[in-house]
């Protein structure tokens, strides 16, 4: 049996195995050979977990991006209003007898709460 072990970031991962059926040692090339697959499959193992991560960070990305938008949306729906309501009030404002019914109907009903 020849086994090598899986080792990245100076962690051991996994460990490849060799197995024969008849007893006799493993020559050179081959103990380089499956040092090699071990490598290869270290760096396999490794790229698969960064691509899964930065699958994950990518999710949380569009969702970030889709809340940010949403957002957006909501602001500008406001700053629409408030300039409707602001561009309304300086409309009314400037010598209009709407801002001083306006002021009359607020003094009767501040007269009548009194």
């Amino acid at each position: 049996m020849l086994a090598v072990p899986l080792v990245g970031a100076g962690e051991a991962v996994g460990a490849i195995t060799l197995r024969r059926s008849e007893v006799r040692p493993f020559t050179d090339r081959q103990i380089e050979l499956l040092q090699t697959f071990a490598d290869q499959a270290v760096i396999a193992i490794e790229n698969a977990r960064l691509f899964e991560e930065v699958q994950a960070r990518t999710r949380e990305l569009a969702k970030t991006v889709e809340d940010l938008e949403i957002a957006s949306q909501h602001k500008s729906q406001f700053v629409a209003n408030m300039s409707h309501e602001l561009a309304n009030w300086q409309i009314a404002a400037p010598g209009d007898d709407r801002v001083s019914n306006r002021t009359q109907h607020s003094d009767v009903r501040n007269a009548t709460l009194d």
